[in-house]
């Protein structure tokens, strides 16, 4: 009789193992997850507003809203590189990067 409680918890045990080990394993994550586009989203705080010219947005440099992971792996120009020539035109605005329709997008805020 104590050779069939031992072997009958011995299987409890080995199959409580098998299943914290299967649900263990499982990634909450997609194995492929999808490739990031400069403008995709999800919702608002997926998107930044930012500029990508070597020109900041008071001398010409032309805002933009990203998807702030896409805008996180960005390779940006080489700082060795001829410094560029920038306008003295400013294009700074009070819009706030939003996602409409599932694109990064430019919008006027509330308070306008």
């Amino acid at each position: 009789m104590k050779k069939g409680i031992i072997l009958s918890a011995l299987i409890a045990a080995v199959l409580v193992l098998a299943v914290v080990l299967a649900f263990g394993c499982i990634e909450s994550q997609p194995l492929n997850p999808p490739i990031l586009e400069k403008d995709s989203c999800i919702q608002n705080s997926d998107c930044v507003k930012t500029v990508l010219s070597p020109c900041p947005c008071n001398s010409g440099g032309k805002e933009e809203a990203v998807n702030k992971e896409w805008l996180a792996n960005y390779a940006w120009p080489d700082d060795d590189a001829q410094p560029p020539v920038c306008l003295q035109v400013y294009l700074c605005t009070d819009k706030t990067a939003k996602c409409t329709a599932g694109k990064c997008v430019l919008e006027q805020g509330a308070n306008a």
